[in-house]
């Protein structure tokens, strides 16, 4: 009877010791819940914990300077990563009410694993020089849905999270 007490203990003593030392599978979080974004100048900073990781974005866009950087979309698929922001800037017209005015840009990127830009695009969604009107056309958590008016033409922009390497789907409509 001792010989069994003492295996059973033994027996439980290993199993405790088990489930102390056995590791639940380690699973990284989503790239956008392990980014920051900011900017200096022209420049999206992108913090991944301690990693910061710096993308000239103003030779996209035609800017100098950013003045509001958001990170709308962020995935790692096929050895990419690809980013959507939304990019506020300074207007590129000087002179007039637009001296002090404000361009938004949406701006699909595709990064290789070292974080260098592979493929871009963008779109001027608002602005102060030129007559923009942007409205919602039924953007839901899967999909970003804009239609985007000019005096010439109106656009019909479209973004798919699940499938990021499809990238800002633009069609356009002269009027």
């Amino acid at each position: 009877m001792r010989k069994f007490f003492g295996f059973a203990c033994l027996s439980v003593v290993l199993l405790c010791c088990q489930s102390l030392f056995a590791q639940a599978p380690s699973s990284t979080p989503p790239l956008g819940a392990r980014l920051k974004a900011h900017w200096k100048g022209a420049t999206a900073i992108l913090t991944e914990y301690a990693v910061s990781h710096e993308i000239e974005i103003g030779g996209y866009l035609g800017i100098s300077e950013i003045q509001q950087l958001k990170l709308l979309g962020s995935k790692e698929k096929n050895d990419f990563i690809y980013l959507l922001l939304d990019v506020s800037s300074k207007s590129t017209e000087t002179g007039g009410q637009c001296g002090v005015g404000t361009d938004l840009n949406l701006l699909w990127l595709k990064l290789d694993p070292s974080w260098r830009v592979q493929d871009h695009k963008s779109v001027l969604h608002q602005s102060c020089w030129q007559d923009t009107d942007t409205k919602d056309d039924g953007t839901t958590t899967s999909e970003l849905r804009w239609v985007v008016s000019e005096p010439d033409a109106t656009k019909t922009v479209r973004y798919r999270f699940s499938f990021p390497e499809q990238g800002l789907q633009i069609q356009g409509k002269p009027e």
